[in-house]
């Protein structure tokens, strides 16, 4: 799974709660080349987080800040459902352990 593939399984309140969680450790709308503006429309949820801009606060992000994140977030204690089970239709990594194998596979 490559980083396209897992941005694309984050839903709008996953890639929200990011969002703010990077600018709380002091990302800027430069660090992610957007206006200021944009910024405050993408923070108040009345625009939608594009791939685009979502990979670009991954990458701000160290794998330090993205544990920690994950560890407060609902993310890590999502159930996974019915086609989770069955195999089919992956959501991504339901575990802390499944989270850490795939970050560390881009190290």
């Amino acid at each position: 799974m490559d980083l396209k593939e897992f941005v694309k399984q984050l839903s709008e309140e996953e890639r929200r709660s990011l969002l703010l969680y990077a600018v709380s450790k002091g990302c800027t709308s430069r660090d992610l080349n957007l206006s200021p503006s944009y910024l405050y429309l993408l923070k108040k949820g009345q625009r939608r987080i594009t791939d685009t801009v979502m990979e670009k606060i991954l990458k701000y992000l160290t794998v330090y800040d993205f544990f920690e994140w994950a560890r407060s977030s609902v993310w890590l204690e999502r159930r996974p459902d019915a086609a989770e089970v069955r195999g089919s239709n992956p959501r991504g990594p339901t575990t802390l352990l499944d989270l850490s194998c795939y970050i560390l596979s881009y190290y």
